[in-house]
């Protein structure tokens, strides 16, 4: 798996992982959450309203976690094109800008 990849976690779920590349040799990995889109659009740096597979989903860059590999499944797309826009929105909450 690599950064920005899409990838099912256990039990059920979708997560973006955040970790760069580099950091790959540890048994963990920063992640964030993929949520089924509900109501209304989510305008926020930290918040994007994604396309996946056909489906509206929010990417909860605030809801952030580092989570064992072992509950990390498969591979089911990338994020890589959202690139600048994730790390905007890590800057944002890390650092405030």
């Amino acid at each position: 798996m690599k950064r920005f990849d899409i990838c099912e976690i256990k039990p059920r779920g979708l997560v973006v992982i955040l970790q760069h590349d580099a950091a790959s040799d540890l048994h963990t990995r920063i992640v964030a959450p993929l949520s089924a889109q509900v109501g209304k659009r989510i305008v926020s740096r930290a918040r994007h309203q994604v396309q996946f597979d056909g489906k509206s989903y929010i990417l909860q860059l605030d809801r952030m976690a580092a989570i064992d590999v072992k509950q990390i499944g498969a591979i089911r797309g990338s994020m890589s094109a959202m690139q600048d826009d994730i790390k905007n929105g890590i800057d944002l909450l890390l650092f405030g800008f």
